[in-house]
């Protein structure tokens, strides 16, 4: 398969594939930044390496769940070479790809999160 950039979808499969070289790239550093003894790279660097690489990652979870559900949507022709019950539970599965993930990686460090959850809470 060449991606032609044509469509959204292609420029959406790149997305993906630039989202997975971050988080890689992050991933990597997180793992060699640990093994340091500055503190400084301890103190500020391996926590915003870790906190990008959650990121990242929770990014590319989600936008591989986005393309299964696009891909493998209940339609009446099909894909050709894919039974139907194997292209449902594909489309179930990126559901459950986006609902299952650590949404916490974007909202627990974030002051408006934090006061929308004290707001609701309140009895």
């Amino acid at each position: 398969m060449i991606l032609k950039f044509k469509t959204y979808l292609d420029f959406f499969i790149l997305f993906i594939i630039l989202t997975k070289v971050c988080f890689l790239f992050f991933a990597a550093g997180d793992a060699a930044l640990h093994r340091s003894t500055n503190n400084y790279i301890k103190n500020v660097l391996v926590p915003e390496f870790s906190r990008w690489k959650n990121i990242s990652e929770i990014i590319y979870i989600v936008s591989m769940g986005i393309l299964l559900i696009y891909i493998f949507k209940i339609r009446e022709n099909g894909i050709h070479g894919i039974e139907e019950d194997v292209g449902f539970i594909l489309f179930l599965f990126g559901i459950i790809l986006i609902l299952t993930a650590d949404w916490s990686v974007f909202f627990k460090n974030y002051t408006w999160y934090q006061k929308f959850v004290t707001f609701i809470s309140v009895k």
